[in-house]
């Protein structure tokens, strides 16, 4: 909690006034999000002026994929909540109550008639939003206990919430509309956290100049993680009674750029590429900047959010000189992109070179010949007409199931036993399924089978070898694979050579997958 003093007094602003809002915290990775979350729950956790208890959820370690697990995960929080200090309404949450939502409800009516409040802090929620199993019945019932004045809820994500949703369906809940309307930004530290920062170091009997803050400054651009590390350098360099000015804050980010490679490249990473694009170019003109009108109002934000440009004057200057360098290293790289890819032009220009690279990297020894050769002429014919790169995926599609039945099957091509009384268990009629139990003929009818070979809604993975990622792909390059044979049909549609080069991967992203699960069969198999 170094330099967040001003951080957390501005959140609690709004969770101890007479009537507190519900609040999101958002800010980059690395920046320190969680611990000031963490820290917040800990104030409140045995009861407080404000608050009964509280509660902290890293939604980041196994996030709830259904309905029904955030239902169990949410109530585990109330009930950790209200264990310690209002046993009396945690006795009644039953997180593996199908109705615990009823009885989530009926906890918070009773705070309110005692007059108690209950704060839960629901940490990673870009994890949850991330996947597409929750529902907008979940967030409506979630914004009907919200509604209680005995309920308050804080978040951590990177972005705002209603940014993260994946679906429309869940866009729409009014949930997302009882956060306070601006959320609170974990950003750089600025000057006043500063005076915290360095008072460790002063604590230990080093004096730091003027010259010395300023390159502290300079250096980490107020990146938390960053500024921790070039303190902890020059902590374990400078002794009790000496002093601390530019020359020794330079050594030790010299030193810091060295050791610190990986946390340096996993902001890096966390940045998109106009972002880094922007950085690098900013590096090369970090003396007198750029001209701040050159950077869209998306681009600036991206950049001060980020820590690694600020604007003075008119100009945009870099701000963290240790992303500067950094990012100066990783300068041919960002150019090699942009060249290559930086439009949609130049993009169609390059994908077959790009789907070559893949096709080299993914044609292992154990490749089927025949699959080979049907890669091969997918990627070549990508150019100059994409609709001819379109008629190899059929074929790919066809090899690929051949050597799945014949790994799964063997030559008698008979469903087990075992996997039809697993499917009619899972509720599955098979009117597909003959007497002899034998796999059906069509593409369509196989992609079926594998769906439920590798698992489905109440069947178990029944399959040997194949896995998921392969029956999907699979299933995606059939269905384009009867859209080429067909194309005739659709005489208003356009093959690009962008759409044809995404099917060619995907192609490519199957024979992979395929290869991987077939690795694990026994060589004399």
């Amino acid at each position: 909690m170094l330099g967040r003093k001003r951080l957390l007094d501005q959140l609690e602003r709004h969770l101890l006034k007479p009537s507190p809002d519900h609040v999101q915290v958002v800010g980059p990775t690395l920046f320190g999000k969680s611990v000031l979350l963490s820290h917040l729950a800990a104030r409140h956790r045995s009861g407080s002026a404000h608050y009964v208890g509280a509660a902290y959820l890293d939604l980041r370690h196994a996030p709830p994929l259904t309905d029904g697990d955030f239902r169990k995960r949410f109530s585990e929080l109330l009930k950790q909540a209200l264990h310690q200090t209002a046993p009396h309404l945690a006795e009644f949450i039953e997180p593996a109550n199908e109705g615990v939502h009823e009885l989530l409800i009926f906890v918070a009516d009773e705070l309110e008639k005692e007059k108690k409040r209950v704060l839960l802090v629901l940490d990673g929620f870009d994890h949850v939003l991330a996947g597409t199993g929750l529902t907008r019945n979940l967030w409506d019932q979630l914004r009907a206990l919200a509604q209680k004045g005995s309920v308050r809820l804080v978040t951590g994500s990177r972005r705002p919430l209603r940014e993260l949703c994946k679906t429309e369906d869940s866009q729409t809940s009014d949930f997302w509309e009882i956060f306070y309307d601006t959320p609170i930004n974990v950003g750089a530290f600025d000057e006043s956290d500063w005076n915290d920062l360095l008072i460790p170091l002063e604590q230990a009997g080093v004096a730091i100049d003027g010259s010395g803050r300023k390159e502290f400054v300079n250096w980490s651009g107020g990146v938390p993680v960053l500024a921790i590390a070039l303190l902890e350098q020059v902590s374990q360099v400078l002794k009790a009674g000496t002093n601390c000015s530019k020359n020794d804050v330079d050594t030790a980010a010299a030193s810091t750029l060295a050791k610190r490679r990986q946390v340096l490249s996993q902001l890096w990473e966390d940045c998109d590429l106009d972002t880094r694009s922007d950085v690098a170019t900013l590096a090369s003109r970090e003396t007198d900047g750029l001209p701040a009108s050159e950077f869209s109002d998306g681009r600036q934000r991206a950049l001060e959010q980020h820590g690694l440009a600020t604007i003075a004057g008119n100009r945009m200057r870099p701000s963290c000189r240790l992303m500067a360098k950094f990012a100066l290293q990783q300068a041919p790289a960002v150019a090699d992109l942009k060249r290559l890819f930086g439009t949609a032009e130049v993009f169609e220009a390059n994908i077959r070179s790009l789907l070559e690279h893949r096709l080299a990297q993914i044609l292992i020894t154990r490749t089927d010949a025949t699959l080979r050769g049907f890669l091969q002429s997918a990627v070549r014919d990508l150019e100059p007409d994409p609709e001819l790169a379109l008629k190899w995926v059929r074929s790919i599609a066809s090899r690929c199931l051949a050597l799945i039945w014949d790994a799964e099957l063997g030559l008698n091509q008979k469903l087990p036993e075992a996997w039809v009384n697993e499917w009619k268990q899972g509720g599955e009629r098979l009117q597909w399924l003959d007497t002899a139990q034998r796999l059906p003929r069509k593409q369509g009818a196989q992609c079926n089978v594998l769906r439920l070979a590798t698992g489905a809604d109440n069947i178990r993975p029944m399959a040997k070898h194949v896995t998921k990622p392969t029956a999907l792909l699979l299933d995606a390059l059939q269905s384009i694979g009867d859209f080429a044979q067909h194309r005739d049909d659709f005489p208003e549609s356009r093959v690009s050579k962008s759409f044809a080069g995404a099917i060619v991967l995907t192609a490519l992203e199957l024979v992979d997958s395929l290869n991987r699960d077939l690795a694990r069969r026994p060589a004399d198999s």
